[in-house]
């Protein structure tokens, strides 16, 4: 076997070993229930179901590449004999984070293969590659589930970036290079695209390493990635399909973006250099940015750190490249432009870490003495040992959040989890005061309205709970859920006018949601709307065939209409199904919010 074939296994070693925690955790109330384990078209993951994620955006993102590994996974990931369907939880969590894993350790032998071809030693590279594998910031794309589309897009862009580099260097060295090289980088790109967007920026990425590092003049290389540049706009164009509008926290005046974008790369920045205090939720976001003192200073570590690249372009240009791939990666979230919930995370920084993992080889290369393989290996194991330590708080929602709002007080997110842990264990008093935390650090977000209107309405607080779930639809008319709420909530409180056209609007923005068809249905019959209302019931036979309330409601709706022989098979469905018919003279009391 070759000493790189022994690096290669070496880095898995050390990869698994820092992350050895990871099969044993659970899933996080943070994103993990609605981009997975909630999901419709993952209740069962079907080949159709896979088709409807090519179709149509999800959760506020057009992922398809992602979506369908997260398919597959799921399929593989169902708990022996539970029904994907009607059970609550079916999922085994270990299997999507063993996914999360696996795909990190394909990258982390993709960026050592990168730095081979970058004409690193060995041991340059496998020092690079080290850092990249295990430094601190990794911990949320790879722990948490719903990073693992950080991971995918990331490791797709990896594998079109070694593609196209392969592809330069052979022209460089010889002058020409196979075809199947510079399409297998474009095609890759473009699987990248579709697993996560913020990888438009790779073309930008490849031609500061093709110029920088492999030394090509840059006007070959610019007209090289000329023919990526359609990936990249196809990229954006689906940002701008998906596109959700902006949260009042989003926005700021124009001449106060380059002030946003400079305190985050800052901040990116510190976290390379410092990686403490990491947290799921920074609550660092446009507003918070421009309304504090610092937001005004922070931005000239980020001006000293570009003026300083500049500065060394021609002493050492690979040293360059290696600043400017840092900032090309997180350039998509910086905030430079608008974009939805923007907010800082640490995820954003994978792409990045390429550039880090470079700069280290390039100094290892440069400075090739004992003390200095000394202070990689120190630094590589410190780095491990904070990043098994950050990795234990992903355990749990709890766990996570009682760290994150140990370091953050006026985090909206911690706040409102650990509101739902103390609602669970019944300490309502402790609930409220959480989620009103929550309200008082975001009043924008629509989450800590939804779980305090949630906790009044089940108190029987409904005029308040009422007022609650109307903010949540002022913060984001988007918000299916919001909707749904406000309008259940209308019509719990005997208002089915008025709760009709909040859930018809849930409908129009969720037609999967069948708890809204649900109530839609009872509200419609309780105004003699009775045909519109068994088509909504009868939405709800068909997205949830075991609820046996659905074809109960159906039932009593189609006998009220007067058509009896339908009515009887929707009973006698019901009644299969558990439900004793015999007891209804009305539609069941609608779900909840």
């Amino acid at each position: 076997m070759r000493r790189h074939h022994l690096i290669a296994v070496g880095l898995v070693v050390l990869t698994v070993l820092t992350f050895f925690e990871v099969p044993q955790m659970d899933f996080v109330d943070w994103d993990d229930p609605g981009n997975v384990v909630d999901n419709p078209v993952y209740r069962p993951p079907s080949l159709e179901n896979v088709l409807v994620i090519w179709r149509q955006p999800m959760v506020g993102f057009y992922i398809p590449v992602t979506r369908t590994l997260w398919a597959v996974v799921a399929a593989l990931a169902v708990e022996p004999g539970a029904d994907v369907t009607t059970d609550i939880q079916p999922f085994n969590a270990g299997v999507f984070h063993i996914a999360n894993l696996v795909m990190h350790i394909v990258n982390v032998l993709i960026v050592l293969a990168i730095l081979r071809l970058l004409g690193f030693g060995d041991w340059a590279a496998a020092a690079g590659t080290a850092v990249f594998a295990v430094h601190p910031v990794q911990v949320e794309p790879v722990v948490w589930v719903t990073g693992f589309k950080d991971v995918v897009g990331g490791g797709f862009a990896l594998l079109a970036l070694w593609n196209y580099l392969a592809w330069a260097r052979a022209v460089r060295d010889t002058g020409s290079a196979p075809r199947w090289r510079y399409a297998a980088g474009v095609a890759w790109f473009a699987v990248a695209v579709l697993s996560k967007q913020t990888v438009v920026v790779l073309p930008a990425i490849a031609f500061a390493l093709d110029v920088g590092v492999l030394r090509r003049p840059w006007q070959k290389s610019a007209t090289a990635l000329a023919g990526w540049l359609p990936v990249s706009l196809a990229g954006v164009v689906i940002v701008l399909w998906v596109d959700v509008g902006l949260l009042p926290r989003d926005r700021v005046e124009w001449w106060q973006r380059p002030l946003v974008a400079g305190d985050m790369l800052a901040f990116y920045l510190g976290k390379l250099i410092a990686p403490v205090r990491l947290m799921a939720n920074y609550g660092r976001n446009p507003a918070t940015i421009v309304g504090q003192w610092w937001g005004h200073v922070t931005w000239m570590a980020s001006a000293a750190f570009v003026a300083l690249l500049v500065f060394a372009r021609r002493r050492v240009p690979e040293l360059t490249a290696c600043g400017v791939v840092f900032i090309l990666g997180v350039t998509p979230v910086l905030g430079l432009v608008a974009y939805y919930n923007q907010d800082a995370a640490t995820r954003y920084m994978y792409l990045s870490m390429v550039g880090t993992a470079i700069a280290v080889a390039w100094a290892v290369r440069r400075w090739p003495v004992r003390r200095t393989a000394y202070v990689v290996i120190a630094t590589v194991a410190l780095y491990a040992a904070i990043t098994m330590l950050e990795s234990f708080y992903y355990h749990s929602s709890l766990t996570l959040f009682e760290r994150n709002l140990e370091l953050n007080p006026a985090s909206w997110a911690a706040h409102g989890i650990l509101g739902k842990y103390a609602q669970a264990r019944g300490d309502l008093a402790a609930a409220e005061a959480h989620y009103r935390a929550a309200i008082e650090a975001y009043p924008d977000q629509v989450a800590p309205h939804l779980d305090l209107g949630a906790l009044l309405l089940t108190s029987g607080r409904t005029e308040e709970a009422i007022e609650h779930f109307r903010a949540a639809v002022e913060v984001n008319d988007l918000h299916s859920m919001a909707h749904y709420s406000l309008g259940a909530a209308l019509l719990q409180d005997g208002r089915p006018l008025e709760a009709i056209p909040e859930l018809e609007r849930a409908v129009e923005l969720a037609p999967d949601m069948w708890k809204a068809h649900y109530n839609l249905g009872v509200a419609l019959q309780d105004l003699g709307e009775t045909d519109a209302a068994v088509e909504h019931f009868r939405a709800v036979t068909e997205a949830v065939p075991g609820y046996a309330l659905g074809y109960g409601a159906l039932g009593l709706a189609l006998r009220q209409a007067g058509r009896k022989d339908e009515a009887q098979r929707a009973l006698d469905q019901a009644r299969w199904l558990g439900l004793n018919v015999d007891l209804l003279d009305e539609a069941p009391e609608a779900p909840e919010p």
